[in-house]
């Protein structure tokens, strides 16, 4: 029985192609944006679950005293880690990883030397927490001894060619510190929340020694790994600040209690660190990017969505052509056949379509995957069938979709009575009419709200990388370290000055927009008023480089002692409680020292576009506050940048024979601070690409078939003289119906989820009606394109050869 059951499937779907062959794309498309979209939600959630005890491993957050609107942050201070072990019994093990930065490293014996990023210090029980691997060298003893590094098998190559790097020295900073390789890691690591290249004992930094009585340097990340319960420790955690951190805030003039009033009370949290690459866009991960769960999620709905349009087209076709089904189903039913073993003979010829559209989908979704690695550089390679969930998923799948689009088709095609069909009495029309629409209007509706939502996406993505942060930022090339030529600084800086491109030039110890460091001011005036300011120290081309507005008072002058005068923007003075009449010659106090506001500034985007405007404090270069960083802004004209570089670079040799020369432009550096949105952006774009063309293929399929159950009609209208435009606009009409009602379901449904989707943002576009007028018409543009080939085809044809039966 099964083998005739599989026979006359074969025969059926071989004997309609077109129908057999648009099923099965639409199909096939859906699994593979499914199966692909699963692979990446499978990649997003499985960071940090290969450590062997991941599920005892926590990181320690911390009050966020340096915002101004509070929160939690993942940074913490170095001593935290020696009193949590103290405290409680049930931490087993603590970690601390420090934020090195960017370090010059040079090859012992050789004049190659590497700008390198990605470095961090950390204790030597980093390999008990991690399960990082290593090609060279042993975990347990790697990072025991100051001066010891582990690197990556990228560095090592590219270090030391194919020799091993075991035991070999490097040289750390301008100071040529030696440092032994320790370890080299294995090419191929699992993903953890952080990355890094070069990782060097955390004793190697002099200033881990130097803070680590320090509760205010927030320069490390703090791990524990718990034994047993963790609720005995949570409810101690707000009571740790007390007892260690008072004789640390005493010694830097800082009472704790007044400093809790302003900023909250100093408290530590535990994170799983199973949660932190998906859960900490509020907290913020000091080592790598985040991910976000929110983004999950999305893309979970979109892959079901996408799955549901596909099955939408099958049912569509199937049950449109139920007349022609009918008519074998009443034949089968008078020679004896009963109504299950119908349905069994259709579901068969689903689940056969489903198989094949799965094993279609599997090469599709590797082909996209790769498309997607080329073209997007977004990578989430995992191997499927490593992961027992995913494996199953996939051999379910054909099953599942047989059942979602096949159920209904089955029992409504064997619903229809023998006699009636045999005697040509069949009744499919305006009810079964009406559920293919609505189930066209439900496909349109999913994929105009797609690509709506991908346009506001789009927007707001463009606001990041292009909205007015309060200073210009095109046509700025910067000269990263600056500050590594020492006194060949100056020097440097005006021999840069001296080029025909450079029209303006400036000194900064940060890139702009990218952030500063906070420290703790106050003024004289109200010493229990204690305020995180951002920190930059800057030279006096800096304002009229940035174009940033002075409101009162003046600009640093060169070549004048202001060493103990000081700027700041607007957000300052109100957190001050001054106002722009009294703020100039007001003090602000930072320790020991004592400060003059000279000037008032309008306020900037010193940190991205995520976060409010936050207060700042603009020093003179001289300032007695640490950060001796300097970066150069050069204004240039864009149209003779390689010319200016290659004279940069020259210059930059002859006063440095070791550092290598660096620089970027401003534009590109703040575009980069958004990278991973850009990414999920893309990846949401093409999704919603492959929800449209699945929509298309069902359209187009549909259209075929209405289109020849018209033939006659359309040959009777001719011959009475209709047009070809006239039948045209007749046949696509019904389509356009069905769209227009789309748009009209899909415009509230999308303003309502994007609107949501925007308040997360502390700065946002306005939804405007472009986006959704745009997306009306790009709806029904497509749907013609789509239904006009089969409509016009149709009323070209020959009437005669049409209506000759009758």
């Amino acid at each position: 029985m099964l083998k005739n059951i599989l026979k006359i499937s074969v025969r059926n779907l071989l004997k309609e192609k077109f129908y057999t062959c648009i099923n099965l794309l639409g199909l096939a498309v859906g699994v593979g944006a499914c199966l692909l979209i699963a692979q990446y939600i499978v990649f997003e959630t499985s960071f940090d679950k290969h450590h062997p005890d991941a599920n005892e491993i926590y990181r320690v957050n911390q009050t966020n005293f340096w915002s101004p609107d509070g929160g939690i942050m993942g940074s913490t201070v170095l001593p935290l880690a020696e009193a949590l072990k103290s405290e409680f019994p049930e931490v087993e093990s603590t970690l601390r990883i420090n934020t090195v930065y960017d370090q010059l490293i040079t090859v012992e014996g050789t004049s190659k030397s590497y700008q390198e990023e990605d470095v961090l210090g950390a204790d030597s029980t980093f390999f008990d927490f991690f399960g990082f691997k290593l090609a060279e060298g042993d975990p347990n003893t790697a990072l025991d001894k100051i001066n010891s590094v582990v690197i990556s098998d990228k560095m090592a190559k590219k270090y030391f060619g194919e020799e091993p790097a075991l035991g070999k020295t490097l040289l750390l900073g301008n100071d040529k510190q030696p440092i032994t390789v320790t370890g080299v890691l294995q090419k191929e690591q699992p993903n953890t929340h952080f990355d890094f290249n070069i990782l060097l004992s955390i004793y190697t930094n002099p200033n881990v020694k130097q803070f680590e009585w320090s509760w205010i340097w927030t320069q490390a990340v703090t791990y524990v790994k718990i034994k047993g319960s963790t609720k005995n420790i949570e409810d101690h955690l707000s009571g740790l600040a007390d007892k260690y951190a008072k004789g640390a805030f005493s010694r830097l003039g800082i009472d704790l209690a007044d400093f809790e009033k302003e900023k909250g009370e100093l408290t530590f949290y535990l994170q799983p660190v199973t949660d932190i690459h998906l859960h900490s866009r509020d907290i913020h991960n000091r080592l790598g990017t985040d991910g976000d769960i929110f983004y999950v999620y999305v893309f979970s709905i979109v892959g079901v969505m996408i799955l549901f349009l596909a099955c939408i087209n099958f049912v569509n076709l199937t049950t449109a052509r139920a007349a022609v089904r009918a008519k074998e189903v009443g034949v089968k039913k008078v020679l004896g056949s009963t109504r299950s073993l119908l349905i069994g003979q259709i579901l068969v010829e689903t689940f056969m379509l489903s198989i094949i559209a799965t094993g279609l989908g599997l090469g599709l979704a590797e082909l996209m995957r790769l498309a997607i690695l080329t073209m997007l550089n977004i990578d989430f390679s995992i191997n499927v069938f490593a992961n027992p969930l995913f494996a199953t998923g996939i051999f379910l799948m054909p099953l599942f979709i047989g059942l979602i689009a096949g159920l209904y088709p089955a029992f409504s095609i064997t619903s229809f009575k023998p006699i009636n069909v045999l005697k040509g009495q069949m009744n499919t029309g305006k009810e079964a009419s009406f559920f293919r629409n609505a189930l066209v209007v439900i496909q349109f509706t999913i994929a105009i709200g797609l690509m709506a939502a991908t346009f506001i996406i789009s927007d707001q993505l463009s606001f990041f990388q292009n909205g007015n942060m309060g200073f210009n930022r095109d046509n700025i090339l910067i000269i990263d370290q600056a500050d590594k030529l020492g006194s060949a600084m100056m020097p440097f800086y005006e021999k840069a000055s001296q080029h025909p491109a450079v029209k303006q030039l400036a000194i900064t110890s940060v890139v702009p927009g990218m952030g500063s460091p906070e420290d703790v001011f106050f003024a004289p005036s109200n010493p229990d008023r204690k305020l995180s300011l951002g920190t930059i120290k800057v030279d006096n081309g800096y304002l009229t480089s940035l174009g940033i507005g002075l409101l009162q008072g003046r600009n640093f002058e060169k070549n004048k002692p202001e060493a103990n005068n000081v700027m700041i923007n607007e957000m300052a003075m109100r957190d001050f409680g001054w106002t722009e009449e009294n703020v100039i010659g007001q003090k602000i106090s930072y320790f020991n020292d004592e400060f003059t506001v000279i000037g008032l500034v309008k306020d900037f985007h010193s940190l991205p576009f995520y976060y409010p405007i936050a207060p700042v404090i603009l020093l003179d270069l001289n300032a007695p506050i640490w950060n001796d960083s300097r970066q150069l802004l050069l204004t240039i004209d864009m149209s003779k940048k390689q010319e200016l570089v290659n004279y940069l670079n020259t210059n930059w040799a002859a006063m440095n024979n070791t550092n290598p020369f660096n620089y970027s432009y401003l534009d590109d550096q703040l575009g980069q601070l958004y990278e991973s949105e850009n990414k999920l952006s893309k990846l949401f774009t093409v999704f919603t690409g492959l929800a449209i063309l699945i929509a298309i293929i069902g359209l187009l399929g549909l259209a075929s078939f209405v289109t020849s159950n018209k033939t006659k009609e359309i040959g009777i209208r001719k011959v009475l003289g209709a047009s070809v435009g006239q039948l045209i606009l007749k046949v696509n009409f019904r389509f356009s119906v069905l769209i227009l009602i789309s748009c009209l379901l899909a415009v509230p449904l999308t303003l309502w989820a994007m609107t949501n989707w925007l308040q997360q943002f502390q700065y946002r576009i306005t939804i405007g009606w472009e986006v959704f007028a745009l997306t009306i018409l790009l709806a029904i543009g497509l749907a013609w394109l789509t239904v006009s080939y089969h409509s016009i085809k149709a009323a070209r044809a020959n009437p005669v050869d049409s209506l000759k039966d009758e």
